[in-house]
């Protein structure tokens, strides 16, 4: 177990080696920083990300609770489809519904795949009588908490990748800069011909 750690400190640049630059060493520190910022603030993320996607999705339950279902009649058969959808089991038809007021309304609904012209289904209207996507469930709210944690999590490990990247291309050019000044003073001994 101690030879891990070892080769990690090695990898890492922690190691006492003398041939190592200052700006290996610089490298190493920033690293090492980019690696515990990585570890530390990336759960936080997740859960910040899902805290808030959470808070989200019951301030829209809050707000669908006024909502109500009412039957809404097909103007057209799903074969006929006004909208097509990245949906697989639905087609958006032209149908009509009326308001709790009594207001006939007329909108494109979601229906089966099956549906015909005539039939009828249910449909969630708010309280203006507009038509509105089906109620946010918990299954609904655990896959945007999910879905922000993860996108949180993965766009953290890019950002922090790009700047472990940049790092490196930075003391990759530094150290190139250095090893040229260091041949173009050592290189006219090696090769003068006397």
């Amino acid at each position: 177990m101690a030879s891990y750690w070892i080769q990690a400190a090695r990898r890492l640049g922690w190691d006492r080696n003398p041939l190592r630059r200052p700006v290996d060493r610089a490298e190493a520190l920033i690293m090492t920083l980019l690696l515990a910022v990585l570890v530390i603030a990336g759960p936080l993320l997740a859960v910040a990300a899902g805290r808030a996607a959470d808070a989200a999705s019951l301030r829209a339950e809050r707000a669908e609770r006024g909502w109500y279902q009412a039957p809404a009649t097909l103007l057209q058969s799903a074969d006929q489809a006004v909208v097509t959808s990245g949906e697989m089991d639905v087609a958006w038809v032209r149908a009509v519904w009326s308001s709790r007021e009594g207001r006939r309304m007329t909108g494109t609904v979601a229906a089966p795949l099956n549906a015909r012209a005539g039939q009828r289904v249910e449909i969630w209207l708010t309280p203006a009588g507009q038509e509105a996507y089906p109620r946010v469930n918990s299954a609904t709210i655990r896959g945007r908490v999910a879905i922000a944690a993860g996108f949180a999590v993965v766009g953290w490990c890019a950002v922090v990748g790009l700047v472990a990247v940049t790092v490196r291309a930075l003391a990759d050019r530094k150290r190139m800069a250095g090893w040229q000044r260091d041949w173009d003073s050592a290189g006219p001994r090696w090769s003068h011909r006397g």
